[in-house]
């Protein structure tokens, strides 16, 4: 199957429209992205098809969730530009504000903007937290992409939007304890496969006003243990910035933020329980899973011997 008729019969299937002005300008998008990502890291998504899946399309589902047709919208975090281009592609009717920290995706951003002649778009060169100091509640919708852990997320994007306003932030099938940790509740949270994976309530407005809510979903569970010297029980949402500051040879990317984000990257794969990734001198293994979630992973330092990069499979 072409990425034209993955993108046709995928919209359709949305219910959204598949005219040939919608298709070629998704196609236009995914060109101008992996050209320019032969330059510069914006995707680990190259092959065409995956990109028409696993990007626009995955994208192109927030139109259902909400009715952007005359908002103002800001996208927070864009990256490459995912989800707020593919939307402007096929909704028109909407001013959208692309905000990313990262000025070599702006420039691409706009650039790609231009040269496609999307109007009613702004690129801005921005940190989400110093963007809010300007723009606060000038937003009707703040939208998201596999940004940050939804309580930060919610910290930095909330005070975007007006009163009355939805933020929309696309997380994976992994995102129901960042839901129970977050207790943001003004959000509806859609997965990658396009389901609603959960709604946002009001309790953090309360906590502002009132102080801290404790209640039976708060979750204080430890995200690493030391269980022995060199090995540690760690919990597959521990962040990959903090993985490295433990000196563990993981690397961090834009492709995802936590320990078990980068293990499903290294094996490229669903991982199984038992399932383990060796790399310089460490052993990182699968010891639970939940549905297709790494849940818990045992990390293990391991004698000082020459070790190259391998993975086993239980």
């Amino acid at each position: 199957m072409t990425p034209e008729q993955l993108l046709r019969e995928g919209l359709a299937v949305y219910g959204l429209p598949a005219d040939a002005a919608a298709i070629e300008g998704l196609e236009e998008f995914s060109r101008r992205l992996l050209e320019r990502n032969q330059v510069m890291n914006l995707t680990a998504i190259t092959d065409p098809c995956d990109v028409a899946a696993l990007h626009l399309l995955d994208c192109a589902y927030l139109l259902t969730a909400a009715d952007f047709r005359g908002k103002s919208v800001v996208d927070v975090g864009t990256g490459a530009g995912f989800p707020g281009m593919p939307l402007r592609i096929l909704e028109p009717n909407f001013d959208l504000t692309l905000l990313d920290s990262l000025g070599k995706r702006v420039d691409f951003l706009r650039e790609t903007a231009d040269a496609m002649g999307l109007r009613r778009v702004r690129c801005v060169h921005a940190r989400a937290e110093e963007f809010a100091r300007k723009h606060r509640e000038q937003f009707d919708i703040a939208t998201s992409r596999a940004v940050a852990q939804l309580n930060v997320l919610c910290e930095l994007t909330l005070p975007l939007v007006k009163v009355g306003g939805v933020f929309l932030a696309m997380k994976s099938v992994e995102s129901d304890p960042e839901l129970q940790e977050a207790r943001m509740q003004m959000a509806i949270v859609v997965d990658e496969y396009g389901g609603t994976d959960g709604l946002i309530t009001m309790e953090d407005i309360i906590e502002e006003i009132v102080g801290e809510i404790a209640d039976e979903t708060d979750n204080d569970r430890d995200l690493i243990v030391l269980v022995e010297p060199n090995q540690w029980r760690v919990d597959g949402r521990f962040p990959v910035e903090d993985a490295v500051e433990l000196g563990w040879p993981v690397e961090e990317s834009d492709d995802y933020e936590t320990l078990a984000g980068w293990i499903i990257h290294e094996l490229d794969s669903v991982p199984r329980v038992g399932d383990e990734l060796l790399v310089d001198g460490y052993a990182f293994k699968v010891v639970k899973m939940r549905r297709s979630r790494i849940s818990i992973v045992q990390v293990k330092k391991l004698p000082s011997v020459s070790c190259e990069e391998s993975v086993t499979t239980a």
